[in-house]
Order: structure tokens, then C-alpha cells, then sequence
């Protein structure tokens, strides 16, 4: 029998795996990070790293448009 394993999302990414999934690219990010800080960044010393989750939230949060 063959069980498989739940595919678990990532805690934290690094900033090429998220300028992929957003679309954005790496420059873009880390523009983001020296000014508006539109998308929440996690610094483990000198590492940079996004979280999956609080990235989805921000981006939510920012949604505009939509039905009426």
C-alpha cells in the first residue's frame, strides 16, 4: 500500500520563490522592503524571508474593486 504524505505549504519562502508566485519580480521586492512595505518581510539575521500566509493576508488586504 502506498500511503501518501500531505503536501505542507512552506512556513517561509525566500524572495525568488515569492516574486514567481505574486507575479512581481525579485527588484520589485526588495524596492518594497527600502520603502512602503506593501508586503511583510521576516529578516532571520541576514536572511530575508516571506511567509506564505501573511503575505496572502496583505495582499487581501489591499484588493480593491469587485462586485456591486
Amino acid at each position: 500500500m502506498n500511503a501518501t504524505k500531505p503536501v505542507l505549504e512552506p512556513l517561509l519562502v525566500d524572495e525568488h520563490t515569492l516574486a514567481a508566485a505574486i507575479g512581481m519580480s525579485v527588484a520589485w521586492l526588495r524596492a518594497d522592503r527600502r520603502g512602503k512595505r506593501l508586503v511583510p518581510v521576516v529578516r532571520l539575521g541576514s536572511a530575508v524571508r516571506y511567509s506564505p500566509s501573511a503575505v496572502r493576508a496583505a495582499l487581501a488586504a489591499r484588493q480593491e474593486g469587485g462586485g456591486r
